[in-house]
């Protein structure tokens, strides 16, 4: 059944941290597991390649031959294309740094190596780099001399302009085979202030990516920011919350002081508080007596996870179809540490301009004030089409 299936892949994430046995999963597969839902919902959470291989290393022989070939391919397409995607962020990591631009990797491969120890184990599509806000326009200049076409055209100073009000844009190979995301805030406007790179210079982790070694985000800081990237998506992918679990699993010597200094830098204590609970509840991820007092005594934390845990496996078409109806909504509020958060946050969503302004009016640099009227526009007619499309008249 379905619920077969959920609680099968649930139970082999344990299994990877050592919280689970393969007696669990051999009972669960012999009850009957509805191996095409398993194998999409697998796919729709970025799981697949890491359930594969724990089907493998514990209960070889209860997998039937028909999905352990499926699988199989499945993991080898995925290899391949993340070794791919990995040779790419090398080749734009040594033109960044031959023409001095500080870069630091993140999710992609960096995060594959860092918490699953093998790039082949994790699912993504992307390569997102980040570099200082000074830096942005000559990375991007870089990237288009390189054939990257960038997912808005804007001559030179239009994008200084996009600088000020947006965190990334995405760039497409020439050939449609790689997506880069160049980012000079980390925030995504999530968090109260905004995480640049220089957030991070002090405290950098050295990764071996593919034999090389390069910069990227140490174990605590890295912790905070996938907090705040799993709030600001709403938790939407089960994979976000293995992901903390597995981090705090692996990382016995974790500055739990640097973690709750940052985040309480940043102001998002309720965010990293929220990702800790979930991965403890889920995975049964053990967490300091400090921490675990903190997180017992915010009592929001039951009630936002159940809200996330709720459309957590709703049914949805494609992997990519996001489970919540906005990337903005009554959670992004609920996250934020305090009421003033609640209403710097709404007002930024009211009022400052985002990629979707620029993406319809692209307006010359000096007339770019002009977003600032446009967006509230914008965004009563999108709740004019919502209402309708619920009904509502």
């Amino acid at each position: 059944t379905k619920k077969h299936a959920i609680d099968l892949l649930i139970c082999c994430l344990k299994a990877r941290l050592g919280n689970e046995d393969s007696c669990k999963i051999k009972q669960l597969i012999r009850r009957g597991i509805d191996w095409d839902y398993f194998i999409k919902i697998a796919a729709i959470h970025g799981l697949l390649p890491l359930l594969y291989k724990t089907l493998k290393n514990t209960v070889p022989d209860d997998l039937p031959g028909v999905i352990s070939e499926k699988l199989h391919k499945i993991y080898l397409a995925n290899a391949g294309r993340n070794l791919f995607l990995t040779g790419t962020l090398i080749k734009i990591l040594n033109l960044f740094d031959k023409n001095n631009i500080p870069a630091l990797p993140f999710k992609g491969p960096a995060l594959a190596e860092l918490v699953y120890g093998d790039i082949a184990l994790r699912q993504f599509s992307d390569l997102d780099i980040l570099v200082s806000l000074d830096d942005a326009s000559k990375a991007r200049n870089l990237l288009e001399t390189k054939g990257y076409q960038a997912e808005i055209n804007l001559d030179d100073r239009q994008f200084r302009r996009y600088t000020k009000v947006e965190d990334d844009m995405a760039f497409f190979s020439g050939y449609g085979n790689a997506l880069v995301e160049l980012h000079w805030d980390l925030s995504g406007g999530y968090s109260s202030f905004p995480i640049h790179i220089e957030t991070f210079q002090n405290r950098l982790h050295f990764y071996k990516i593919a034999g090389k070694m390069f910069p990227g985000l140490c174990r605590e800081d890295l912790l905070v920011y996938l907090c705040v990237h799993g709030s600001k998506h709403c938790w939407e992918r089960l994979e976000w919350i293995f992901s903390i679990a597995a981090l705090v699993s692996s990382s016995s010597q974790l500055d739990w002081q640097r973690v709750f200094n940052l985040s309480k830098k940043l102001r998002c204590r309720q965010m990293l508080l929220l990702g800790l609970y979930m991965s403890n509840d889920f995975f049964h991820v053990p967490l300091p007596s400090s921490i675990n007092k903190r997180v017992l005594k915010n009592t929001c934390l039951p009630h936002l996870a159940k809200e996330v845990y709720d459309s957590l496996f709703k049914e949805r078409s494609t992997p990519v179809e996001p489970a919540v109806s906005s990337r903005f909504g009554t959670f992004h509020l609920k996250v934020r540490d305090n009421f003033p958060d609640k209403i710097r946050f709404f007002l930024r969503l009211a009022l400052m301009p985002t990629k979707g302004d620029w993406r319809e009016f692209p307006v010359p640099a000096v007339l770019s004030f002009l977003h600032y009227g446009l967006r509230p526009l914008r965004m009563g007619e999108s709740l004019i089409r919502r209402l309708k499309a619920k009904g509502v008249h």
